[in-house]
């Protein structure tokens, strides 16, 4: 069987809600029309090797394919309807944006977690990637005004937890406030990030559980789109191994969508808006 072959059986299943493909090149010259059919009928994420000469090269020592030009390649794909991304891994985090959240409303982001420069870069990340951070609403800042005092100041979007905790307050205090941005119209995503440096010490791994029990009870309580960012623990210790896996299976189990970077859930977040969003 060839790759339209496949693809024409995947978008004729009812089971299959999603086609990811990885692709080296095309043989049958009914690919295009098979493509556009399928894209019509659901969502087609499609990874492309090949791009270069030297990926070419390898392609038709492997498959015997023809890898062709990478930007009539592109071309092609937009115009059939379908997703193209760059890698395996945006391969595989957009089919779990498109398996795991409900489609968005539009393209404004509310983020809770990332500290210090993170709140830079997450905001770049998703501004780079067709999606928007906007300033927070003013509607949002006088409801946290009746229960942060003066530390309202404080809270912007991104909201930078490792400010907030450190002037006294507590997980309560900090959900409210992201209760009160899930729940404005401004924002139709939202992000949660456990944390950079989380757990660093045996000590931190209550703090790591409490974050990540934050982030599940707000993601059960809003109707919109919202990705959690788990960072892979480092190698150095067993213990902070085993701390990231108990708690990356918890989100598995309760159909969360995680990424382990901000740069991997914005790239996919923005392929699934853009999606959702752009004229049929």
């Amino acid at each position: 069987m060839n790759e339209a072959e496949f693809l024409e059986y995947f978008a004729s299943d009812d089971k299959t809600r999603i086609i990811a493909a990885y692709i080296e090149g095309i043989r049958s010259k009914q690919f295009a029309s098979v493509l556009k059919a399928a894209a019509r009928r659901k969502p087609v994420i499609i990874c492309k090797a090949g791009r270069t000469a030297a990926g070419a090269r390898g392609a038709a020592s492997h498959t015997g394919s023809l890898a062709g030009n990478y930007a009539a390649w592109k071309a092609l794909v937009k115009q059939c309807g379908a997703i193209h991304v760059e890698s395996i891994d945006e391969l595989i985090d957009t089919t779990v944006a498109f398996a795991k959240l409900p489609e968005p409303k539009g393209r404004n982001v509310g983020i809770i977690g990332s500290g210090g420069g993170g709140s830079i870069i997450a905001a770049d990340e998703f501004e780079l990637n067709g999606l928007h951070v906007p300033p927070m609403p003013q509607a949002v800042l006088d409801e946290v005004k009746t229960f942060l005092g003066d530390d309202w100041m404080l809270v912007k979007n991104p909201l930078d937890n490792s400010v907030i905790l450190p002037m006294g307050w507590g997980f309560e205090e900090l959900k409210r406030i992201f209760d009160t941005m899930a729940a404005h119209p401004l924002f139709q995503i939202l992000l949660g990030d456990a944390g950079e440096w989380y757990p660093e010490t045996p000590a931190d791994a209550v703090y790591y559980e409490a974050t990540i029990n934050m982030l599940l009870e707000i993601r059960k309580s809003t109707d919109k789109p919202m990705a959690l960012v788990l960072r892979p623990a480092d190698h150095t210790d067993e213990w902070k191994w085993r701390c990231f896996l108990e708690q990356q299976q918890r989100c598995i189990t309760e159909g969360a969508a995680i990424f382990p970077s901000i740069a991997r859930a914005a790239k996919a977040l923005g392929n699934y808006a853009n999606y959702c969003l752009s004229p049929v």
